[in-house]
C-alpha cells in the first residue's frame, strides 16, 4: 500500500495528498470502505482517467488499517491467478491490466476493487464516478476530482424527464 501510494503520489512536480482526492468525499469514502466489509464483492470506481480512480481508491484505504493491510495492488495476470487462490479474504485491485478471472477472486472470498475510466463501458453498476473540478492548491489552480454517486448524474432523460 505504502510502496503504491508513493508511486502515485510523486508522479506529478507537485506532490498528491490523500487530502487532495478525498476533500469534502467523506461520504463516498465511506461508501467504499463499507462496500468492503464481507467477502467477495467487486466494486468499481470510475473517473475521467483510470490512475484518478486509482488516486482516489488508494487515498480512501489508506485510512483504513484493516483494509490497507489487506489490499494488494496486482501489476499483471500471473500474480493475480496466484493470488486468486488464497484463502485468506483479500482487497484485490489491479493496476494497469484487466484481469480475465475477477468471479473466481469473489467466489474465493476476496474483494475486488477496479478503478476505470470514462470511457470503459465493462461495469454497469459502478459505486462512485468521479468527476473534474477547478480548485486552488498551494496558489495554483489545478483540477481535482469531485465524487458523485451515479444515481445523481443521470441524464433528465434517463430520471424520467423529456427531451427539451
Amino acid at each position: 500500500m505504502e510502496q503504491a501510494w508513493s508511486a502515485l503520489s510523486n508522479v506529478t512536480g507537485l506532490p498528491l495528498t490523500t487530502e487532495l482526492f478525498l476533500k469534502s468525499r467523506e461520504k463516498q469514502t465511506a461508501q467504499l470502505i463499507d462496500g468492503l466489509v464481507g467477502r467477495g464483492s467487486i466494486l468499481r470506481v470510475k473517473a475521467l482517467s483510470e490512475r484518478e480512480a486509482y488516486g482516489f481508491i488508494l487515498a480512501s484505504l489508506k485510512s483504513s488499517d484493516e483494509l490497507s493491510a489487506r489490499l494488494l495492488i496486482v501489476k499483471n495476470q500471473v500474480t493475480w491467478d496466484q493470488l486468486v487462490d488464497f484463502k485468506n479474504s483479500l482487497v484485490l485491485t489491479p493496476f494497469e491490466f484487466k484481469p480475465g478471472n475477477i468471479g473466481n477472486a469473489v467466489s474465493n472470498g476476496h474483494n475486488v476493487v477496479l478503478a476505470l475510466d470514462n470511457l470503459d463501458f465493462t461495469g454497469k453498476q459502478e459505486l462512485l464516478r468521479l468527476l473534474v473540478e477547478k480548485v486552488f492548491y498551494d496558489g495554483q489552480s489545478i483540477e481535482i476530482l469531485t465524487i458523485i454517486p451515479l444515481s445523481e448524474q443521470l441524464h433528465p432523460i434517463h430520471r424520467g424527464g423529456h427531451r427539451g
